[in-house]
């Protein structure tokens, strides 16, 4: 598997398997990924945002906004996150 993070990323399924106040799980869209996906609301947000139209910056550039967090930090939690979306197959 590539390092390389899609610049607009997009997800496997379309809703979550359950939600909670503390985030949700959500399964990935394909049969080949390797199974569920756990997320706190921060990485559930992240998600969510993974509709194919808004790219990473983007994403960056709000969780700057909403957790006051410097873009150095933001970038690098953003991308970790991403990361573990793709490697459990719940975005593409």
């Amino acid at each position: 598997m590539t390092d390389v993070l899609p610049v607009r990323p997009r997800r496997t399924s379309s809703e979550p398997v359950e939600r909670w106040p503390e985030g949700a799980v959500v399964v990935p869209g394909t049969p080949d990924a390797p199974g569920a996906l756990a997320l706190n609301p921060t990485a559930l947000a992240l998600w969510e945002l993974c509709d194919g139209n808004t790219a990473v910056t983007e994403m960056v550039e709000a969780v700057c906004v909403l957790f006051a967090v410097d873009p150095t930090r933001a970038r690098e939690d953003v991308e970790t996150a991403l990361r573990e979306m793709v490697s459990a197959g719940v975005i593409r």
